[in-house]
Parts: C-alpha cells; structure tokens; sequence
C-alpha cells in the first residue's frame, strides 16, 4: 500500500474477521494490520545474498563453533566433488590436506576462535583423494552479543598458479637438461653457506669434477649421447 501520512510503499500483513447476526449474516468486519515493510525487506535483503553465495565462484562453506560443516554451496561441490548431502554434519577436519602439521592447523582455531580471521593457503584433499591447494580466509560470526557462533570460509582453487609459480622458480633455479643448480642458483646457496660458516666456525669442503676432453664425445658422438653422459 501506499502510506497516506509518510507518502512511501509499505507492506502490510492484514488479518481480517468478519461479524455475523445472531442469524448468520454478516454485518460488517474488522481488520488487524501490521507494518511488516522491515521484515519484508530483510527478507528480499537474505533472498538477494543467498543468489549472490549459490552464484559465486569462489568456494563458500559454514561450520559451526565446533566445526561441524552446515552449508556449502555448488562452487564447492566442484572443486571438491562432495555433494552438499555427504558433508553436511561433518567435521570440516574430513578436507585436511594429509602433510598439514597439527600444530598449523590448531594455530587457525585458536585464532578464529579469538575473533580474528584467518588469511592464507591450504592444501585440502577432494572426496577422490587427490589434493589441491587453496587460497581465502576463514571469518568467525558473532551474534547481538558478540559471541562466535559459525565460522565462514571462502576460497579458491589455485593449484594451477601455483604449480605455474614453482615452474618458473625451479627454471630460473635449475639447469633444464641435468636438473642440477644453475651457476646463478649455486653461487647463491654457496655464499649463503660461506657465511653461515663463517659466524657458525663449522668447515665444509668444496668438490671440483672436470670431465676432460668432454668436446670429442659431443664432435664424434652428437650432442644427445654428450647430454646423456
């Protein structure tokens, strides 16, 4: 309806009982009305957010305080496999990456569990075994009175990029041909290792091979049996 006195829309939730003679007719009505324009738009407001979460392409999962998952939505089940139905109810611990030390993982329950998000990367396990590495945030919810009650955790699958990112550091690290240190890389770790030396007082020996006449093999023999010796 439209309001005569604030000239704005406002939803109305109307009860209306009508009034019968002693003989069964009616004579007239009343009606209850309540302004509910608040609670409708909260609700337009939740219908809106719920869209944005089952749309978004990051992954979106909610546990409760102990853990135990309560939501998820289809970016989730594509990037780990599980249907909403094989885990809900349990403990969001079933995605741990294998090689994930107990002391890291409680270090990020102890932090959300003090209100405060957490940021990184994890390497999770899909419902196939196979792993991935992920990249978000957890945040814990509190209710009106500041109590944690859920915990919300966002991300995205990045194994790709950072299988691309280890590519790269290990060709600009490494000799493509013999998979040994580059000049660059060995010079590096050996100036590194000479001053950890030299405030350390330990002694280490430097080894130098040289392979004579290492030309002929590759004049005679062609270069591919040279990369292969």
């Amino acid at each position: 309806y439209l309001s005569v006195t604030g000239g704005r829309l406002i939803h109305l939730r109307a009860n209306l009982v009508p009034f019968y003679t002693a003989d069964g007719k009616i004579e007239g009505g009343i009606g209850v009305f309540d302004d509910v324009t608040d609670l409708h738009q909260s609700t337009e407001d939740l219908k809106k957010l719920s869209r944005v979460v089952e749309c978004s392409p990051d992954s979106i999962i909610i546990a409760d305080k102990q853990g135990l998952i309560e939501y998820t939505n289809p970016k989730f089940s594509i990037i780990t496999g599980y249907k909403p139905e094989e885990v809900i109810g349990k403990p969001i611990q079933l995605l741990r990456g294998k090689d994930l030390q107990n002391n890291f993982y409680e270090e990020i329950w102890t932090k959300l569990l003090a209100g405060k998000e957490w940021y990184g990367e994890l390497k999770n396990t899909k419902k196939n075994g196979e792993e991935f590495w992920s990249q978000g945030c957890i945040l814990p919810l509190t209710d009106s009175k500041e109590q944690i009650t859920h915990f919300i955790g966002i991300q995205v699958d990045v194994t790709k990029a950072r299988i691309a990112t280890q590519k790269v550091e290990y060709q600009a690290t490494h000799d493509m041909l013999t998979g040994l240190l580059n000049r660059y890389e060995f010079e590096h770790r050996l100036n590194q290792l000479i001053r950890r030396t030299q405030n350390s007082g330990t002694t280490h020996a430097l080894c130098f091979l040289d392979l004579d006449q290492f030309k002929i093999i590759n004049d005679t023999c062609g270069h591919i049996a040279g990369d292969e010796l």
